[in-house]
């Protein structure tokens, strides 16, 4: 008896299924926790008398972000939830900028302040421009525009090449006209003006 084989229930995956790859694996872990590291070692750094204990904290944060970035060790909506979230916790503990040697600012200033940068104009105005740019790429209006000023370039170049040519026929019809005045009259005819044919 042959033995029976077992099916499985369960789709084989493809042979051109996209894995990640191991060194990006590598990369996206050294950069989380070099990324910690940063935020750590920034925040318990000693004190100075120029930079308030806020100030450092949003250092750490600065820092944690920049590597993360670099080496997408997370996505980035994901990084930008931990972002907040480092902001809130972390600042909750430190005093007011304005008022280094003051209380605790807590959670609730901690979050009005980490959520103030949301209230700008200017991210309304990134926003915006960001949905109009996928309106444009849904409807296809941004393909139609650069094909628009391709052909208005093309005609203005084909114009030219056309204007190049006809002024290149005029300059040799010049030049050949030129060199046989040079050699005694133009073909055919005779210094005299008479026909070679006509003499005798």
């Amino acid at each position: 008896m042959t033995p029976s084989r077992s099916v499985s229930l369960l789709p084989e995956p493809a042979e051109g299924t996209n894995k990640p790859a191991p060194k990006a694996n590598v990369v996206k872990r050294f950069g989380l926790i070099a990324a910690t590291v940063a935020l750590i070692a920034i925040t318990l750094l000693p004190a100075t008398a120029s930079l308030p204990r806020a100030g450092q904290v949003m250092l750490a944060i600065l820092a944690f972000a920049v590597i993360v970035w670099m080496t997408e060790a997370l996505d980035y909506a994901v990084s930008a939830v931990v972002i907040g979230a480092l902001m809130v916790f972390l600042l909750a503990y430190s005093p007011d900028a304005a008022k280094p040697l003051g209380a605790d600012m807590g959670t609730g200033a901690a979050l009005g302040l980490a959520l103030s940068g949301f209230s700008n104009s200017a991210v309304a105005l990134v926003a915006a421009a960001c949905f109009i740019a996928a309106a444009m790429t849904a409807t296809g209006l941004d393909r139609r525009i650069a094909l628009f000023f391709v052909c208005v370039v093309q005609g203005r170049c084909q114009d030219q090449s056309h204007r190049d040519r006809r002024n290149g026929r005029w300059l040799s019809v010049v030049i050949y006209c030129a060199q046989h005045h040079r050699a005694g009259g133009l073909p055919g005819a005779h210094h005299d003006g008479i026909h070679p044919g006509l003499q005798g």
